[in-house]
């Protein structure tokens, strides 16, 4: 593994902005149609959310268009043992 940094910008009013390389939709999954509400607007290259569950993909596909949306699956892997 490579260990990088790479500066981006942050913004609160999605107004601000009309055209980004990625896009990370970090909400809880059922705030998801309100914030792609006022994100509907940005011309976009990639997305993709960081929540659970799969519902999230159609809906970034549906607003953006799934040639865009970047499906995640995260996976959390337990390891139960008796002491």
């Amino acid at each position: 593994m490579a260990e990088f940094t790479v500066p981006c910008t942050v913004v609160t009013d999605p107004s601000t902005v009309h055209e980004v390389d990625a896009l990370v939709v970090a909400v809880k999954a059922y705030d998801t149609v309100s914030a792609l509400t006022g994100l509907r607007h940005l011309r976009v290259q990639s997305i993709f959310s960081v929540q659970n569950g799969v519902l999230k993909n159609e809906q970034l596909a549906s607003t953006f268009g799934a040639e865009k949306t970047t499906g995640w699956l995260l996976v959390r892997q337990l390891a139960l043992r008796t002491l």
